[in-house]
């Protein structure tokens, strides 16, 4: 196996970080508002750190914190109310192993599938027998370097100098999140930065470290996989993107036929990028949002029917990034401490098919929701919100009343997290 290698953070690449040339909007869809605030906070001080919500056909919510723990909270028969008291007390079921969860989804059989960053990989959580499988913690991945001694995408030595292509296996770091085509049962999902995030002196594995890290090295060390059920590997579709976080697939041309393209979020270049899946497309990068953002685009997820994506932005650009750009100055502040986040709370629904930005909530001050790192989309409109540093979750509906009720299937296989 080869090791994914990058630019050492002793002499960061000269490249300029596409952060520093992403100027933020304020205006038109991202004109400030308070929408967010209507939103209830449920199991305050109970679930820590848990990237996403995931919402099983019987209305029972799944969630994961930062320690890898899985937790459920059974929904109370005939309750509609978006109160903690519309649960039974979330309980632990499951635990998932070394790494910190990021996104999950359940697929059609019931199943928990997750990511794991901090080279767990993709893990299977059995829906019946609670067992936990690891699904992929390698990937295999082409070498398309035809020069001798040349470097793959993925970082690894091209195998024995001899110019010729060929196959090699490297380790998947930095799972972030995932989406899965019914059609088809495969998983695609992203492996953010060459940097494994490792255990923090909070006791859990610090992921923003190890993002602040990849951010400071300058590299483009992120990339799409897909794990298919029916080799049971993980190959790598796309690589080169400035830390790649959400994903969702895009409509396919005819419904129930299997995706062709994913929409992939690139937190450093502030932009969401399509990946072509198959074909002649396959491994393809294009634009797809580019809007200016007024935030780290984080977690990103199909609504219910397929029309819109919704894309969680974390935090607000920093004035500082502008002066990232020497490298001496990123070599400093990577081992500098690390300024806290800000309270600040946003959510983006986007167009599936254009890419266009339909609508956008805030929370400016992080009042009710901040960190906002996923969002599942339930029945009637319901938004479920996880985070990156709060101890709880949130649900609002999409009109800006504060929702809960009747759970739904998420994305997946049954229908439709922290940086």
């Amino acid at each position: 196996m080869q090791e994914r290698k990058n630019n050492s953070l002793h002499s960061p690449s000269p490249l300029a970080l596409p952060i520093l040339h992403s100027p933020s909007s304020t205006q038109g869809p991202f004109t400030p508002n308070a929408r967010l605030r209507a939103a209830t906070r449920l199991f305050e001080g109970l679930i820590a750190g848990s990237e996403s919500v995931a919402v099983a056909p019987n209305g029972t919510l799944v969630m994961c914190d930062r320690a890898g723990f899985v937790w459920h909270a059974e929904k109370r028969k005939g309750s509609d109310e978006a109160a903690a008291s519309s649960f039974s007390p979330p309980r632990r079921v499951a635990h998932l192993g070394p790494g910190r969860p990021l996104g999950f989804h359940h697929d059609h059989d019931g199943n928990l599938l997750v990511c794991m960053a901090g080279g767990g990989g993709l893990v299977r959580l059995d829906g019946r027998s609670g067992r936990v499988e690891v699904l992929a913690a390698v990937a295999h991945e082409k070498e398309e370097d035809d020069k001798p001694g040349g470097r793959a995408p993925g970082g690894g030595q091209t195998g024995g100098g001899d110019g010729k292509r060929g196959e090699m296996l490297t380790p998947i770091l930095y799972a972030n999140d995932l989406d899965i085509d019914a059609a088809t049962g495969a998983v695609y999902f992203t492996d953010s930065a060459a940097i494994a995030p490792v255990l923090g002196r909070g006791g859990f594995v610090d992921t923003l470290q190890a993002y602040m890290l990849s951010l400071f090295q300058g590299g483009k060390t992120g990339r799409l996989l897909v794990w298919e059920p029916g080799t049971g590997v993980a190959r790598v579709l796309a690589s080169g993107l400035a830390y790649a976080n959400g994903v969702a697939l895009l409509p396919p041309a005819v419904a129930g036929q299997p995706a062709s393209h994913a929409a992939v979020v690139e937190t450093n270049a502030m932009r969401v990028v399509r990946v072509g899946l198959t074909g002649g497309e396959a491994g393809q990068v294009t634009p797809f949002l580019t809007a200016g953002l007024p935030g780290f685009p984080d977690g990103l997820s199909r609504g219910r029917g397929g029309a819109s994506l919704w894309l969680a932005l974390v935090a607000p650009p920093s004035p500082l990034a502008r002066y990232l750009a020497p490298r001496a100055v990123r070599f400093l502040a990577a081992w500098a401490p690390r300024p806290p986040l800000g309270r600040w709370g946003a959510v983006v629904r986007v167009d599936a098919r254009t890419g266009s930005v339909r609508d956008a909530l805030f929370d400016l001050g992080g009042l009710r929701v901040s960190s906002t790192s996923a969002v599942t989309e339930g029945a009637g409109g319901r938004l479920w919100l996880g985070n990156l540093n709060g101890e709880y979750v949130s649900v609002l509906d999409v009109d800006g009343r504060g929702g809960g009720g009747e759970g739904g299937g998420e994305r997946g296989g049954s229908s439709r997290e922290e940086l």
